[in-house]
């Protein structure tokens, strides 16, 4: 569950708990005791669990968080619509007579409900009133709700020795809120783009936390957190807020000899701010319970004194021998510029060898910052550091940026050596961010430089780096002569990793032009780079024999492939390749009629890349997902298409053609294509270019079947419907196993059989566009009795997707969108935009109306 405007989640059982009880007390009544510590959402579930029950009366009163409390405070509200009660309490009148009235109160109206939040702040009066109540409610029915903080009452506390006393009384119940799943969290920051594991490693699954975090679009620290969290801390006394400050800069877990070593004047404060909610505590360490409220305290803490309190940190985590990156944090904080170049520097290194390339881009980042002005030769060479470890954590943009930084310090050094190979690592960023072109042109001006020094490694990578952009996409011949010419030089100078790195590409140019035994090749480079710690590399090879089975169609390896390639990347932090693996193989479960498997393959990649990634996977993925919309008839609010066209900015690339491919398709299914028509033939053009063949028979297929043929050697589906009509190609995509395609071939037929046999491929695989497309083929043919798509209800002249059948049913439930973005993990505008094709193809005017309807047909 999460407040404010967020859905509740996680609480129906606490749900269907409060209402068993309320049932209960149709004869007697009940004292429900509702805990959980700030912000758990006590409050959320009552409201939800009192709105509903509209027509019970319900009677509220709170607590306040003042220094002294006021005596019987909650009754106050109360008395607000009950005469009695105020003159009572006006008067002065003795607490027994104004327990009396509240218990009348009760009984006066069947099946009211009192609810009396944060007792944890009730004066002495309030409790006696609650046990007064808990000893009378059996006779009384209506039912109380008492909602406290239990992790702000301690064993001294006035709140609990009443839960002492009355806990064995039979009219007591109780129920304690939890934190959120990481499933829940996740949910809920989905339509914000916000990372929901992250972000609930963050709260600890803390409801208010989460809200908050998510209401101020992801920001570390949202003001009203801090401010909840420093008003608690406010109550306690100087030392124990000292201790606080202490412990929020040791971090999460502050081990007690640590502590005892910085601090030993504070550390007897420990136990009051455990009672305080403030701090949690096992055998050997202390933290706060949430991460949000060390921050706050820490933020709180004036600089000089947080400066001061590192600095007595770092001096005690040095003598203990903590990790190097804790120390670089705590040097950085106290402003010692020598000791955190030190351990960021064995912090970063650490990380790499353990393939947490994220965190050796902050490490060598801390450096960096640590590093004075007039340090230009080793601001560069850590500048070079950074950029490798960004782009290994798909940081691309930031990786170029401080590579190129790099380059105009060593150009400004007059070192043509160091120049020479960051043009190179500049090439290679340059592919990885789509500019082809640039890539070329600095890998060849790299090589051109380096020609001219002594035959070093820097050489071999260059030539590597060559060999590597034009096996991709430029030219296998040529690929391979820089290709041998790389590994020669790499094997004579023991650079194992680049020689690996030769292999690959190597392999790589004689596979994707059919030659079988590039795949070993490929799998030896592949098995170097592992050997020779160059994970980069390695996962590029793995990926790249996942694009070699996409381009053979081989469905089962493309499985195992991926499936390898996905588990290196995630084992060792290279997001890059990573993706790349997941975004081919979903366009081969694409191809495969799997759709649904498709978009779980491509959405991680596609939320986590877009729209901001110039990349081929984000193109690619943007199309695969475009087209499982366009392929069942779903709004695409996201417009993908459009976007893959963007972001696929070069035409030699598979991502605009497959770009082109996907917008002929569309159009052929709206039943045009002569808009489209140049935008394919350019695409075509561009296609006979690329390595391999799929995009030049594909282009070539949907050109026939717009009606501008052109010559094409293609091979399987495509190559049948170019040349001889729709009975091969569907023989041909049918063998592929690719049964979207042969649906597609079989519905260029002018005979009943072959269109019958499409549309139910159609209705198997639920595209609704080509389903009614062949359909109207078929009463054109005068065709009786059509078949309708599988669970198709005959008031669905539209005939609703699956996705909008699931919107319908929880509109049907009064969800409002935000609610149903949040269950079926959507935006609210693509939830927007599915109720208004159910609007328009149910032909009703509101959301009432289609609910309604829907109410209607499913008790038929």
């Amino acid at each position: 569950m999460a407040m404010g405007s967020q859905p509740l989640l996680e609480r129906h059982a606490e749900l269907e708990q409060l209402s068993t009880w309320a049932r209960g007390t149709r004869t007697d009544g009940s004292l429900v005791l509702v805990s959980g510590p700030a912000g758990i959402g006590k409050t959320s579930l009552v409201e939800a669990f009192l709105a509903s029950r509209p027509a019970s009366r319900v009677l509220r009163g709170a607590c306040e968080s003042l220094s002294t409390p006021q005596p019987l405070a909650p009754l106050a509200d109360l008395a607000r619509g009950d005469d009695h009660l105020s003159d009572l309490l006006a008067s002065g009148a003795a607490p027994i007579a104004v327990y009396g009235a509240v218990r009348d109160g009760l009984a006066a109206r069947r099946g009211t409900t009192l609810l009396l939040e944060d007792l944890h702040w009730a004066d002495d009066a309030t409790l006696d009133l609650l046990r007064y109540l808990a000893r009378r409610l059996t006779s009384v029915p209506a039912l109380v709700i008492a909602t406290y903080r239990d992790d702000e009452i301690g064993a001294g506390h006035p709140l609990r020795v009443l839960l002492g006393d009355i806990g064995a009384h039979s009219s007591i119940r109780r129920t304690t809120l939890r934190p959120l799943s990481e499933q829940a969290v996740a949910a809920l920051a989905a339509p914000t783009g916000v990372d929901g594991v992250g972000l609930w490693h963050r709260t600890g699954g803390n409801p208010f936390f989460v809200t908050e975090v998510l209401a101020a679009n992801g920001a570390t620290l949202p003001p009203t957190v801090s401010d909840a969290v420093l008003a608690r801390a406010a109550r306690l006394p100087e030392g124990a807020r000292a201790l606080l400050a202490t412990v929020a800069v040791l971090g999460r877990d502050a081990e007690l000899p640590i502590l005892r070593s910085v601090a030993p004047s504070l550390v007897h404060h420990v136990d009051r701010c455990v009672d305080a909610g403030m701090l949690g505590a096992d055998r050997n360490a202390v933290g706060f319970r949430h991460e949000l409220a060390r921050l706050a305290v820490a933020a709180a803490t004036p600089p000089g004194r947080r400066a001061e309190l590192h600095r007595s940190v770092l001096a005690a985590l040095e003598a203990a021998g903590a990790p190097a990156a804790t120390l670089a944090h705590h040097a950085e904080e106290a402003g010692d510029r020598a000791a955190t170049r030190r351990h960021a520097d064995d912090a970063a290194q650490h990380a790499t060898r353990l393939g947490a390339h994220r965190q050796a881009a902050e490490q060598w980042q801390r450096v960096l910052r640590a590093l004075p002005a007039t340090a230009d030769a080793e601001r560069a060479d850590v500048l070079g550091r950074c950029s490798y470890a960004c782009a290994l954590s798909d940081h691309i943009a930031e990786a170029t940026e401080e590579a190129e930084q790099a380059l105009r310090l060593w150009r400004a050094l007059d070192e043509p050596l160091r120049e020479g190979d960051t043009l190179s690592w500049l090439a290679r960023l340059a592919w990885m961010s789509q500019r082809v072109d640039d890539a070329d042109r600095l890998g060849r001006t790299a090589a051109a430089l380096l020609e001219q020094l002594p035959a070093g490694v820097e050489l071999a990578r260059a030539r590597a780096t060559v060999a590597q952009h034009l096996a991709t996409h430029l030219g296998p011949a040529e690929a391979r002569d820089w290709g041998r010419r790389a590994r020669e030089l790499a094997e004579q100078l023991g650079a194992d990793a680049i020689a690996a790195q030769a292999t690959i590409d190597l392999g790589l140019s004689r596979a994707l032009t059919g030659d079988l035994g590039g795949l070993g090749e490929m799998r030896t480079g592949v098995a170097a780079a592992i050997v020779a710690r160059s994970d980069d590399h390695a996962a590029r090879g793995l990926f790249q024999m996942v694009r070699v089975a996409c381009v053979a169609l081989d469905h089962e390896a493309v499985d195992e492939r991926a499936a390898a390639a996905q588990a290196f990347c995630a084992e060792r932090g290279v997001e890059f390749w990573g993706d790349y693996a997941r975004a081919f193989r979903a366009q081969n479960l694409l191809h495969r009629g799997q759709f649904d498997d498709a978009v779980t393959e491509a959405g991680p990649v596609w939320h986590r890349t877009a729209p901001t990634s110039p990349a081929v996977r984000t193109a690619t993925v943007a199309v695969n997902l475009g087209l499982v919309r366009l392929r069942r008839g779903e709004a695409d609010p996201d417009d993908l298409l459009d976007v893959a066209a963007r972001t696929a900015v070069l035409p030699s690339l598979k991502g605009s053609l497959g770009v082109a491919a996907a917008r002929a398709e569309a159009a052929w299914l709206a039943g045009g294509g002569q808009a489209v028509l140049d935008e394919v033939r350019s695409a075509w053009h561009a296609a006979r270019s690329v390595t391999d063949g799929w995009w030049n028979a594909e282009l070539a297929w949907w050109l026939d079947v717009l009606g501008a043929p052109e010559e094409v050697e293609g091979r399987g589906g495509f190559a049948g419907g170019v040349a001889g009509g729709w009975q091969p190609a569907a023989d041909g995509f049918g063998a592929l196993g690719l049964p979207y395609h042969r649906a597609m071939a079989l519905a260029g037929s002018h005979e009943e059989a072959p269109l019958r046999e499409a549309l139910a491929i159609a209705h198997a695989l639920g595209v609704h566009p080509l389903s009614r497309l062949v359909s109207r083929r078929l009463r054109a043919l005068g065709a009786r009795r059509i078949p309708q798509p599988p669970g198709t209800d005959r008031w669905r002249d539209g005939t609703l997707t699956a996705r909008e059948r699931e919107v319908l049913d929880l509109l049907a439930e009064g969800l409002r969108d935000a609610e149903i973005a949040a269950h079926l993990h959507l935006s609210a505008r693509t939830v927007n935009h599915h109720v208004s094709a159910i609007l328009r193809k149910l032909d009703v005017s509101t959301r009432a109306a289609a609910a309604a309807r829907a109410h209607r047909e499913s008790t038929k």
